[in-house]
């Protein structure tokens, strides 16, 4: 068989080698489909928390690292240390302990592991701390001041924080304009890369002071709480801090939303943006996902959640009263988009339907590639703080009433 030469011209190599070098970050839209399957019901797998004779105890996990070695970093925020878990569940060791001398926390807020260091951010020292993951040795590669106080995570070459724009703060309080950038270590210039508006108002209420309610103002305290029901941007970077990605929760529905008789299911529109460290777009993606219309029961059941015990405010014990935050609840016709997400180092992104407080919390999930991923599902009220290798991490109560740090995995899990 003879075969035929083929000669390509000069402009078509040019134009292949063109397309094949070209980003492949284009927006992309993707449809979430709830019907196909059943959530997958995630089971226990593991559990850290004090033995009845331990010496210490969880007073409020803040935040969660995981090295190589699977080993498990919790920041207690209330006791300033930080607890060393084994992959089975065991206490290794505890780092740091309350002050402001080498090795001392005075007001961590969150842990990150970058390679074989784990950094704690300690706003009130106003430092990075860092320890080796390998032997746990506290290292002298601390970071101090000046650092930003919005400081959110941080990169393999500096760290993330948000600022508020200047210009609407110079005339407002409560300035709504806020801007994500990323700053080089050891360098003052910052390059923007997200801007973002908080559009939904913040609850103000009441509150009891020794029995006796009054407005809460400068004198006690203004107690502020997040909206359930808002629809602000949510954002979160990879663990290894890559990426920071931003969910915008789009307030507008579909094109057959207003006409109910149309045939088609009502949807809410969010975009999740992946951007690096040096402004480049690793994803965009516009979702739609079903709506939820907001009902009188579901505006009951997040008024009964919020019904908190009494919590410290400038140092007094004080509680909301419910009547108030029923009168001020910020009530949109819909459901936001999302209620939270959790991203994981590969890109896989976990999306909270948008659902009253229930027994069960459902994930939606996508892929990097934004396919979509089985849905899974999680106990109501486990506080998830990090999601790793398809495994959801967070802090729940036993039956006794003991908080411990659970995982949550596909194994041996059953369908709902």
């Amino acid at each position: 068989m003879r075969y035929r030469r083929h000669r390509f011209h000069p402009c078509a190599v040019l134009l292949l080698s063109v397309l094949a070098s070209a980003p492949t970050n284009a927006q992309l839209q993707v449809t979430i489909e709830t019907e196909r399957t059943s959530a997958q019901q995630l089971g226990l797998q593991w559990r850290f928390a004090p033995t009845r004779d331990a010496e210490w105890f969880f007073a409020g996990v803040r935040s969660v690292a995981i090295d190589r070695r699977d080993r498990v970093y919790a920041l207690d925020g209330q006791e300033q240390v930080i607890r060393v878990a084994s992959r089975d569940g065991h206490l290794l060791s505890t780092l740091g302990k309350r002050g402001s001398g080498p090795g001392e926390l005075r007001g961590a807020r969150w842990v990150q592991i970058l390679g074989d260091t784990l950094w704690v951010y300690d706003n009130q020292n106003a430092r990075l701390t860092a320890w080796s993951t390998e032997t746990l040795a506290l290292l002298p590669g601390t970071r101090r001041g000046p650092l930003p106080l919005r400081l959110e995570s941080l990169s393999p070459r500096g760290f993330y924080h948000a600022d508020v724009d200047r210009e609407e703060a110079a005339t407002t309080q409560a300035p709504r304009q806020w801007t994500i950038m990323h700053r080089v270590a050891n360098d003052r210039q910052d390059r923007s890369l997200l801007r973002y508006d908080v559009r939904s108002p913040v609850l103000s209420y009441l509150v009891y002071e020794r029995g006796r309610a009054r407005q809460a103002d400068a004198a006690v305290g203004r107690t502020n709480m997040a909206q359930p029901l808002g629809d602000s941007p949510l954002w979160r970077t990879r663990p290894d801090g890559s990426a920071f990605t931003m969910v915008f929760r789009e307030t507008r529905l579909s094109e057959h939303a207003a006409n109910p008789f149309a045939g088609a299911r009502t949807t809410s529109i969010l975009r999740v943006i992946d951007v690096t460290p040096t402004g480049d777009t690793l994803r965009e993606l516009t979702v739609r996902v079903p709506a939820r219309r907001v009902s009188d029961a579901d505006i009951r059941s997040v008024v009964d959640s919020l019904r908190l015990p009494t919590s410290p405010i400038l140092g007094r014990w004080v509680e909301a009263d419910p009547d108030e935050i029923a009168r001020n609840l910020f009530r949109p016709t819909n459901w936001p988009a999302v209620l939270e997400f959790f991203v994981e180092m590969d890109g896989t992104i976990w999306l909270r339907q948008p659902q009253p407080p229930s027994p069960r919390a459902v994930f939606w999930r996508l892929a990097a590639d934004g396919r979509q991923l089985p849905s899974v599902s999680l106990p109501g009220d486990l506080r998830i703080l990090l999601v790793h290798d398809g495994h959801a991490w967070g802090v729940r109560e036993d039956a006794d009433g003991q908080p411990g740090l659970e995982r949550y995995g596909p194994d041996g899990a059953r369908r709902r």
